[in-house]
């Protein structure tokens, strides 16, 4: 609530909607994002401010009507969708004759005296196109106002001065980009896969869906950089995982989405390009706008309607080049409302003398990058000339120290105070968690005796070991003593609770979860971490063999076995009968003596290479494995993963596959896991790797 009214206390273009969401950590600051995004799903950003005089427009317009070829290229430049959209029908179609129609009564020669009119005509036929998505008609409707918003631009030359100013200069820089209804939410790399989590905990897309893409499968309604659209991997849709090589969709695909998340390193990487291009051109460069600038950044080209910073002290932190040209192109994204999120807005070492004066110049930097109207950013490097920009900067900041800073830090009154204060209320939500009144954390101290054995020493490897025996049965007791508790298990130093694990695992046989707090943003890690905070872990099953892998695996990790069968050929005449039973003779397949088969099928050792305890510590290790070991397997079904048939190998294109075997010299079918078993009978056989 405090947040929306922050956004809405204002409607005019260009003023500080927005602020710093400073949540103490724990209190759910994503998820009050994620609320806020969706109460406003739908609107868009305010369109820029008219600089020009309507009669002037509707006299130009009356004028350029009588040039229809020069009216007629105008109209052609925001019916560009219309066409994209009628050419993906079939000509003489339905939805193709409904689409042309629309283009064609858009065009002159037509009965419309005025842009307004104009536009109410292709807005109105938008709407009616019952084949289009939500997602093309809202496209149709935008393109064509910005077209005509330009239109206009060009119509008046009477009040052209009033875009000088830096109000102006926005104005019209903005017009020159699409507007786009969805939150650009800018993230550390780390917490990449906290969000995408936390989307999919939270926000129910399936109530979002219609309104967005197809209007039925939840395309379009939320992309996350190196996932993808939310389509894919959102828990309400499809299973998905990580894409290998992620890239940036382009900016005429963004401005779908609802919710845009991309980590801190998409834009570092834009910043960097942005700096080379800069250094090779020798020149300012006006980078916003596809037109203008080949190399700009697809989050530029559009006009955002709200642009969330997570852990926004970056911004003003950072110390390298490289830092201070992220946070820059950051700053330089448009958008209509700005948010920094941080449990600690200001950083530094608290015992240092000259820290109120750090959190209070790292407090201007956030305001310069809010937009503030007094102690912001007025001149704009993208703009002005890069002079203008520095000199405007340095005179907000001196405003800021002699009118905040100083007094606050120098005369110490209570007016200075109050007016620190005033000035912080108009921007920062804070909630601290004594405003909940949650209960007060409880601190106990134990201590697990482990009482030395006769000639034992502390430094003992067996010593050791029944302590970490000892703290492992007292985490399993506290863990049997509460309902449904949170344990974490944690040590100062790297490497002391190896051991304690492995006994934790040996007493909880699972719901264990690992990670190290060091490396975090480690893929790992992560995936560690949510599975501690939702008891849950995602996994994607193999459609062969069953098996789970990570959610993050491309392909299946469980190794595989070939062997050969030592039985006589009659076994492996009867396993090819059982594969073929239905198929004529072109399409059958030799068989021959070779398997490929799970490690779990292996019941005996006969002979092997490597001396190993039993057969399941040999299955367990495939580096024991070794060319020429006998071995006794089941061919029993049992609890393993069902083979599938000859004809759903086909469906899923399995005479390609068994040509290349062919190719490779392979000899067995059974390597794509076709049906194992023979009929009836032998359920044991000797095979040799």
């Amino acid at each position: 609530r405090a947040m929306r009214l922050l956004e809405t206390h204002t409607r005019q273009f260009g003023k500080l909607r927005g602020g710093v969401l400073a949540d103490a950590p724990g209190l759910g600051k994503t998820v009050t994002v994620l609320a806020l995004i969706l109460q406003t799903s739908g609107e868009l950003p305010s369109s820029p401010e008219a600089f020009w005089d309507s009669t002037t427009i509707d006299e130009s317009f009356a004028a350029l009507i009588k040039s229809e070829s020069e009216l007629r290229r105008e109209c052609l430049r925001g019916l560009r969708s219309v066409i994209s959209y009628r050419d993906t029908w079939q000509r003489k179609s339905l939805p193709y004759n409904e689409a042309d129609q629309l283009l064609h009564s858009s065009l002159p020669p037509f009965p419309f005296q005025s842009v307004s009119a104009l536009e109410a005509h292709v807005r109105r036929g938008a709407s009616r196109l019952r084949y289009a998505t939500p997602a093309i008609r809202d496209d149709i409707k935008l393109d064509f106002a910005h077209a005509m918003a330009l239109t206009r631009c060009r119509l008046d030359g009477k009040r052209r001065s009033a875009l000088l100013g830096g109000e102006g200069k926005r104005a019209l820089a903005e017009r020159a980009l699409k507007p786009t209804g969805g939150t650009l939410i800018v993230v550390p790399d780390a917490l990449l896969e906290h969000w995408r989590a936390q989307i999919g905990r939270h926000v129910d897309l399936r109530r979002l869906a219609p309104s967005f893409g197809d209007g039925r499968s939840g395309d379009g309604c939320c992309f996350v950089y190196g996932w993808g659209c939310a389509s894919r991997w959102h828990p309400d849709f499809q299973r998905g995982s990580r894409e290998r090589h992620p890239r940036l969709p382009s900016a005429s695909d963004l401005r779908r989405f609802l919710i845009v998340v991309v980590p801190f390193s998409v834009c570092r990487d834009a910043a960097r390009q942005d700096q080379d291009f800069r250094r090779a051109a020798e020149r300012r460069i006006y980078r916003h706008g596809n037109a203008q600038d080949a190399e700009s950044s697809p989050l530029l080209q559009l006009r955002w309607l709200r642009l969330v910073v997570d852990e926004g002290h970056e911004l003003v932190g950072g110390d390298g080049d490289l830092e201070q040209a992220t946070s820059s192109f950051i700053a330089e994204l448009f958008a209509e409302r700005r948010w920094v999120v941080s449990g600690t807005p200001t950083t530094g070492d608290v015992d240092d003398p000259a820290i109120v004066r750090s959190h209070l110049y790292q407090l201007q930097k956030l305001l310069k990058w809010l937009r503030h109207p007094r102690y912001g950013l007025d001149a704009d490097p993208r703009l002005d000339t890069r002079e203008d920009a520095a000199d405007d900067s340095e005179r907000r900041k001196a405003l800021f120290e002699s009118e905040v800073m100083a007094p606050f830090c120098d005369q110490q009154s209570e007016s200075a105070r109050a007016t620190l204060v005033a000035l912080l209320r108009t921007v920062t939500v804070r909630h601290r968690k004594t405003d909940l009144k949650l209960p007060s954390p409880v601190y106990e101290n134990y201590e697990v005796e482990v009482a030395l054995r006769p000639g034992e020493t502390p430094d003992d490897d067996s010593y050791q070991w029944r302590v970490d025996e000892a703290l492992a049965d007292f985490v399993c007791r506290t863990k049997a003593n509460h309902r449904r508790p949170k344990i974490a298990v944690f040590s100062q130093r790297d490497g002391d609770l190896a051991s304690v694990a492995e006994a934790l695992y040996a007493r909880l046989h699972g719901g264990i979860a690992e990670f190290d707090v060091q490396r975090l943003g480690h893929q790992a890690s992560a995936r560690e971490l949510v599975r501690f905070q939702t008891d849950r872990r995602e996994v994607r099953k193999c459609p062969r063999c069953w098996r789970e892998n990570d959610v993050d695996r491309k392909s299946c990790h469980h190794a595989l076995l070939e062997v050969l069968l030592l039985d006589d050929d009659e076994l492996a005449r009867r396993r090819g009968d059982a594969l073929h039973a239905n198929l004529p003779e072109a399409e059958r397949i030799n068989c021959g003596r070779r398997l490929l088969i799970e490690p779990e099928r292996i019941v005996g050792l006969v002979a092997t290479q490597t001396p190993t305890a039993s057969p399941q510590v040999y299955a367990d290790d495939w580096r024991a494995w070794t060319v020429g070991d006998e071995l006794l397997i089941t061919l029993d079904d049992g609890s393993f993963a069902p083979r599938k048939d000859a004809e759903t190998w086909r469906d899923w294109g399995c005479r390609a596959c068994v040509e290349r075997a062919a190719r490779e010299q392979f000899e067995s079918a059974d390597w794509f896991l076709g049906p194992l078993r023979p009929p009836h009978s032998i359920v044991e056989g000797a095979v040799r790797v």
